[in-house]
C-alpha cells in the first residue's frame, strides 16, 4: 500500500544496487508484518472469540550487558531471563543476556515479572496479588497505573491497551511499566491488515469431539453407548447399500 511503501521508503527494489537497498527498512518490515501484527491478530481474536482474559504487553528493556545494546532495541528472547528470573539459564539466554547474574535494577524487574506471570498461573489474574507476596517497586507503579486492562478491541473500553516494560532512559539499567493506550502498532499495523488477511484460527476439540463449538459426538469417543450407536448406524448404512 501507498501507507507502507512510504513507512518504509525507500522501498525495497531488486534493481536497485545492493549498496542503495534499504535492509533497515526490511528487517523492519519483515519483524512488524510477521511477528508484531500477528500478535496483534491473535490477541484480537482471543479477546474476541476466547473464554478468558487477553493480556498484551511489550517488552523494551535493554540490559546494558546485551552484545544488543547498541542497536537502542530489544531483540527477541530478551524477557525470558526475566519472566522465568534465571539468567544465562540456556543457550539462548547466553547470547543475549552473556551474564550470570543481574544487577540490582535488573532483578527488581525480573522479580516483578516472574511475580505477575505466577500470578496469572495461580490466580487466573495477574492483577490478584498473592498471599504473603512481598514488595515491589515496580509492582506498585502497575497499582498506580490501575492494574494490567484486559487487551480489546473494543473502542469504547480502553481499546487495544497493552503494558511496556521499559528502561527509564537510554543507557540507564532502572527499569519502569508503562501503559500504552495508542494500540499495539498502530497504525502500521492496521495498514498491513489490509494487506495481509487475517488467518483462520481452527478451534482445536478433544478427542472424539467436532464441530465449531466442539459439541459433536463422534464414533471415536471412548464412550460405549456412543461407540455403539455409531456403530450400529454403520451397519444399518451398509445393509441398505447393498
Amino acid at each position: 500500500s501507498a501507507y507502507l511503501n512510504t513507512t518504509y521508503n525507500p522501498y525495497i527494489d531488486p534493481y536497485v544496487p545492493l549498496a542503495l537497498v534499504n535492509y533497515y527498512g526490511l528487517t523492519d518490515a519483515l519483524s512488524t508484518s510477521v511477528i508484531q501484527c500477528s500478535v496483534r491478530r491473535t490477541a484480537s481474536y482471543l479477546s474476541n472469540n476466547g473464554s478468558g482474559s487477553v493480556y498484551l504487553y511489550s517488552f523494551n528493556y535493554i540490559p546494558l550487558s546485551s552484545p544488543f545494546a547498541s542497536l537502542s532495541q530489544s531483540v527477541h528472547g530478551q524477557e525470558l531471563p526475566f519472566v522465568f528470573s534465571t539468567p544465562n539459564s540456556s543457550a539462548l539466554t547466553q547470547l543475549i543476556f552473556p551474564v550470570n547474574e543481574f544487577n540490582s535494577n535488573e532483578q527488581l524487574l525480573a522479580l516483578a515479572m516472574s511475580l505477575i506471570w505466577v500470578r496469572f498461573i495461580v490466580n487466573g489474574n495477574l492483577n490478584t496479588p498473592l498471599v504473603g507476596e512481598g514488595t515491589n517497586p515496580l509492582i506498585t507503579e502497575l497499582v498506580k497505573l490501575g492494574g494490567w486492562p484486559n487487551y480489546s478491541t473494543n473502542a469504547t473500553s480502553n481499546s487495544s491497551a497493552f503494558l511496556i516494560f521499559a528502561n527509564t532512559a537510554l543507557g540507564n539499567s532502572s527499569a519502569a511499566i508503562l501503559l500504552a493506550k495508542s494500540g499495539y502498532h498502530s497504525p502500521v499495523c492496521t495498514a498491513w491488515d489490509q494487506v495481509v488477511p487475517n488467518p483462520i484460527i481452527i478451534k482445536r476439540c478433544a478427542i472424539g469431539y467436532s464441530g465449531p463449538n466442539c459439541s459433536i459426538a463422534s464414533c471415536s469417543r471412548s464412550n460405549t453407548v456412543s461407540f455403539m450407536i455409531c456403530y450400529i448406524l454403520t451397519i444399518l448404512i451398509i445393509s441398505i447399500i447393498f
